[in-house]
C-alpha cells in the first residue's frame, strides 16, 4: 500500500534504515490513515519537517457544523484560510448578506475589500486601514504554508493587479493575521449595529470561524432576532 519494500520497512522496524526520506514517511503516513498530529509527530521523531501542504482544505468538520447550526443568537461564518466563506448561520446572512446571493468571485474577503465592492461595514480611514494590513499579514501567512495552492496565486495576482493599494501593503511585508475587529454594520432595515468580532483560528482545518457579539448598552436587542422560521431580521 506504501510502495515501500518489504526489506525497507523490515530495517525500518529493527532500527537499521536510521534517516527515511519525506516520500517514505509521507507514503507511510497514507498507507496507515494517521492523523494530520500522528503525521507531524512522525516527522519529528524521523528529524524532518512537516511536509509543505500543496491546497488549503476547505473540509468542514462536524463539529465546526454543529457549532455553527448550534449559535443562533450570533452571527456566525466559517472561512477558509483564502478568506473565502465555506458556511454560514442565518442571523449571519440576515446581518451581512447572504454570501450564496453573491457570485462566487465576489465571496471572497480580501477581494471584497480591496477590488471595492459593496459592504455594509463601516470603518473610519484608521479602521480600515488596519483591516486591511492584518487581512494581507494574514494571506502572506497562508502563501508560506500553501505555497502550492494555484486558487489562492490566483487571488494574490489578481489582487496585485488592480491597484497599489494591496501591493504596497504586500510588499510591506506584514506579519501577524487578522484575530479581531470592533466594528460598525449599516444595517439596511435596523440601521447601525456595533459588534465585536473575534477570529478563532482551528488548528487541524486551518479554518477561520468569525463570530460577532453585540456591544453596548441593550446590545443584544439592537442586534435582533430571526422569527422561528429563520428567515427575517427583526428588532427584538
Amino acid at each position: 500500500m506504501a510502495g515501500v519494500s518489504p526489506d525497507y520497512l523490515t530495517q525500518l522496524e529493527q532500527g537499521r534504515a536510521l534517516a527515511p526520506s519525506a516520500q517514505i514517511l509521507g507514503a507511510l503516513a497514507r498507507a496507515l490513515r494517521v492523523s494530520a498530529a500522528e503525521q507531524m509527530e512522525l516527522f519529528r521523531l524521523a528529524g524532518l519537517p512537516e511536509p509543505v501542504k500543496t491546497q488549503v482544505p476547505r473540509h468542514l468538520p462536524d463539529e465546526v457544523r454543529r457549532m455553527v447550526d448550534g449559535l443562533r443568537l450570533a452571527p456566525v461564518a466559517v472561512y477558509d484560510a483564502r478568506w473565502d466563506p465555506i458556511a454560514w448561520n442565518p442571523l449571519w446572512a440576515a446581518v451581512m448578506g447572504d454570501p450564496a446571493a453573491r457570485p462566487a468571485s465576489e465571496r471572497n474577503l480580501a477581494r471584497r475589500q480591496f477590488l471595492g465592492l459593496p459592504t455594509r461595514v463601516v470603518r473610519d480611514h484608521t479602521a480600515a486601514t488596519s483591516f486591511e494590513t492584518a487581512l494581507v499579514a494574514d494571506l502572506r501567512g497562508t502563501m508560506t504554508r500553501y505555497p502550492g495552492d494555484r486558487a489562492l496565486a490566483v487571488l494574490i495576482g489578481q489582487l496585485s493587479s488592480s491597484g497599489n493599494k494591496f501591493r504596497s501593503r504586500w510588499d510591506e511585508r506584514p506579519a501577524g493575521d487578522y484575530s479581531s475587529e470592533l466594528k460598525t454594520i449599516d444595517h439596511p432595515e435596523v440601521g447601525g449595529l456595533s459588534v465585536a468580532c473575534a477570529v478563532l483560528t482551528t488548528r487541524r482545518h486551518d479554518l477561520r470561524v468569525v463570530i460577532y457579539t453585540p456591544q453596548g448598552p441593550g446590545a443584544s436587542r439592537e442586534m435582533g432576532l430571526l422569527d422561528d422560521r429563520g428567515r427575517e431580521f427583526v428588532l427584538a
